[in-house]
């Protein structure tokens, strides 16, 4: 094996937390999200009447932390990633995917400030659109092909998961008001339960094994950014 061949195999970096401290940060940020998001039903109907209104607490800071972590998740990939962010800006689509990045944060963060849910809405429409304009321009600029179809095992699992996951999301908004309590909740809990193997995969699936399907993209888009601004917007616009 030439030695030029030798330098390129680089072993995949196997630490279970990322290398940059901002990367880090915007993981605790996640994180932090998730807890609050996950611990506010339990205590908000299972503790009793004192945590009533629990969630005009916890809805507020989980909107700040999922803000942060995104914010800091930029500046990490910013920092690490600035010749090839340079190539994607050069392109026509880089520079739309960059102001349609920069409209979602100021709609995500003054629509629930103003208490406009439709603005919110629009913001996360707009970061599903930076998110693919994004994708698009990164492929355009390193001159990668983009197939319909995956190509990979695990896009082909984040596939049928999205669609399970959109699937059940939908049903739950179709169901009658006098449907089943116990079927409303199993669908509602089912799409709730999906949403993140189906994002973690499709991002696993094109950041790591370079997955180039463009259903991948878009369902991986579109599942990420609806149940991340529904589960936002169930604590920050909590009664409406």
């Amino acid at each position: 094996m030439s030695s030029s061949l030798k330098n390129a195999m680089v072993a995949p970096d196997t630490r279970f937390l990322p290398r940059s401290p901002l990367a880090r940060w915007a993981l605790a940020f996640f994180i932090l999200c998730l807890l609050l998001l996950d611990l506010t039903p339990l205590l908000r109907f299972e503790a009793g009447t004192q945590f009533a209104d629990i969630d005009k607490v916890t809805g507020p800071a989980a909107w700040v932390s999922i803000i942060a972590a995104v914010t800091l998740a930029l500046l990490a990939v910013v920092r690490s990633k600035k010749q090839a962010l340079g190539r994607i800006l050069a392109t026509g689509l880089g520079r739309w995917a960059f102001a349609l990045a920069a409209a979602a944060l100021v709609l995500t963060i003054v629509a629930p400030t103003i208490g406009n849910g439709d603005l919110y809405l629009l913001g996360g429409a707009v970061a599903f659109a930076a998110y693919l304009t994004g994708s698009f321009a990164s492929f355009r600029a390193s001159a990668q092909r983009v197939t319909l179809l995956p190509r990979t095992a695990i896009g082909a699992w984040a596939l049928c998961l999205s669609f399970a996951a959109l699937a059940s999301m939908v049903a739950s908004s179709l169901l009658p008001f006098d449907s089943d309590p116990v079927l409303t909740q199993i669908v509602t809990e089912l799409g709730v339960l999906l949403w993140g193997p189906a994002a973690a995969s499709g991002l696993i699936a094109v950041l790591h094994y370079r997955e180039r399907s463009a259903l991948v993209l878009v369902l991986t888009a579109l599942v990420a950014t609806a149940a991340v601004y529904w589960a936002i917007a169930e604590f920050v616009f909590a009664g409406h």
